[in-house]
């Protein structure tokens, strides 16, 4: 925390943390002994000794003088130490509602804007999602120890701290409220909380400020060797010196008279200012001192410096892998392209005759192309018979309110947009052999979830990450097993493709092959 504060460039992160829209102005109360950035630009300093946060500032206006000319009703106080992804101007308006004179607020991720909440049972079974789209705000009862924030107001303020010397007991804060006869309130609120005392929160701030501020740029050291690259959210202190052929990957800081030596790596750490990298030393999720020991207490010697903690502070690849000779990897791929190549040539004569029906039902190409995600989210173009009027999509959302399949597909019987030839089509399925095109291209597989838009796609990351690791299928697990049952059709979509994923092996795929077989002789016998 102290180190936080000491450079400029962190400074600037925190006090944009605890900024307010409206102006109003912020001041930090630090430790009297704590050195601070010189020249940030930002907020008062308050200084306060051992007995109390004794609130004088380091220049300028008094610590009361602020108080007076602030016009503003409520005041803020807050962990310094604990930075945000919120704003309060809401929560007052909250609390304003309530009639409460304070309010002790905890800020917690799942209740942000647009967020997905998956129910799922003992054996991680989905059984239910939910979509919220603003933030929200819970009462709670009141913590055993200070909360993230507290919003009091200012004439409130001047009954508890009335010498303006605030205490670090918090039983003490509740006890004054309660002896003044303040309404106190505790909320949890949507916020994303960020601890900066340690270097793992520090670095988690230094990535959340290049996502939420453009100008967020690199700055450059005084010293760049020959191809020396700063890749990603750094922060470069002054007198900084890369030797040639080093790497820093960010999040990463690298503080006052860091010096890098050659062939170096710096990959997700906090270098303590004066201190030197050796050459060749890789230096990965840690905070460094000068002294050449990792902040959590892991030593190396200091001609090699590596330490890696098992928790990386780098988001996980969520898609499921495959060893390269196993079955969804290798024996998988080559069924797909002997299957394709083997239906494309025994329907191929029949085509002509499907595109001329096609032609004279309605205007418009004989082939429907669907953008639709792939292996990783890659895009394609997926390939079907047309079986509908060329104004489909727009007919889409004004029949959006028939619709008689939930989550984000449309689905409706008898649905006005299918032309005679095109009904016929989807009953035999014939409508959907183009996409053993995309089969022998290695866009799709014969069994696998089924192909959706990227729009589709961001209704559930679990289900995003498990249906993107394999190739979408012609036919699948969830097209067998769907009951139609109303209100269920999309979780029972999430749950049997989330299933296919895990179970992914030579019996699950032949059991839909051969019941999907099975299910297009019939449907192809009963249509005459």
């Amino acid at each position: 925390m102290p180190f936080a504060l000491s450079d400029r460039r962190l400074w600037s992160i925190v006090y944009e943390s605890h900024s307010r829209k409206d102006g109003r102005s912020v001041f930090f109360a630090v430790p009297q002994h704590w050195q601070t950035a010189s020249g940030h630009g930002g907020g008062a300093v308050v200084r306060y000794g051992r007995t109390g946060m004794n609130l004088q500032v380091e220049k300028g206006d008094t610590a009361d003088e602020l108080l007076s000319k602030s016009e503003a009703k409520w005041l803020v106080i807050s962990d310094g130490a604990v930075l945000f992804k919120a704003g309060v101007e809401w929560l007052e308006r909250y609390v304003e509602d309530l009639r409460a004179d304070a309010a002790c607020v905890m800020f917690e991720p799942s209740l942000s804007g647009y967020h997905e909440r998956m129910c799922v049972t003992k054996d991680n079974e989905i059984v239910g999602w939910r979509r919220c789209y603003g933030d929200r705000v819970e009462l709670c009862r009141t913590p055993e120890d200070w909360p993230h924030r507290i919003l009091i107001r200012a004439a409130a303020f001047r009954k508890i701290w009335p010498n303006k010397v605030l205490t670090g007991d918090f039983d003490e804060f509740l006890s004054a409220c309660s002896a003044n006869s303040l309404k106190l309130i505790s909320l949890k609120a949507a916020g994303h909380p960020i601890d900066i005392r340690s270097w793992q929160g520090i670095l988690s701030a230094v990535r959340f400020a290049s996502r939420a501020t453009a100008s967020f740029a690199i700055p450059q050291p005084e010293v760049l060797g020959d191809n020396a690259r700063l890749i990603g959210p750094v922060i470069v202190g002054e007198g900084v010196h890369i030797g040639r052929d080093a790497v820093v990957v960010g999040p990463a800081v690298l503080a006052d008279g860091v010096r890098i030596g050659d062939g170096a790596i710096v990959k997700n750490a906090i270098v303590a200012p004066r201190t030197q990298v050796p050459a060749r030393a890789v230096i990965r999720d840690c905070g460094l001192k000068e002294d050449g020991l990792a902040q959590d207490g892991a030593a190396e010697p200091s001609s090699h410096m590596r330490v890696f903690p098992e928790e990386s502070g780098f988001e996980r690849d969520y898609f499921r892998t495959w060893r390269p000779w196993s079955y969804p990897r290798y024996i998988k791929r080559l069924f797909d392209v002997a299957a394709s190549a083997g239906i494309l040539l025994l329907f191929l004569p029949f085509f002509p005759v499907i595109a001329l029906a096609i032609k004279l039902s309605s205007p418009g190409p004989v082939f429907y192309r669907a953008r639709r995600q792939g292996l990783g989210g890659k895009e394609f173009d997926c390939l079907k018979f047309r079986t509908m009027v060329q104004t489909a999509e727009g007919l889409q959302e004004k029949l959006r309110a028939v619709n008689q399949v939930d989550g984000p597909q449309f689905k409706m019987d008898n649905d006005p947009r299918v032309n005679a030839v095109g009904q016929f089509l989807r009953d035999t399925n014939i409508d959907e052999i183009p996409q053993f095109i995309n089969v022998l291209r290695g866009q799709m597989s014969v069994i696998g979830p089924r192909p959706s838009p990227e729009h589709e796609n961001t209704g559930c990351p679990q289900w995003r990450y498990a249906r993107l690791s394999v190739r979408p299928g012609i036919t699948g697990l969830w097209q067998l097993k769907r009951t139609r049952g109303e209100g269920r059709d999309f979780q029972e979509w999430v749950h049997y493709d989330c299933t296919y994923v895990r179970t992914l092996s030579f019996k699950t795929d032949f059991m839909i092959f051969w019941k999907t077989a099975q299910k297009l002789i019939n449907d192809f016998v009963d249509q005459f």
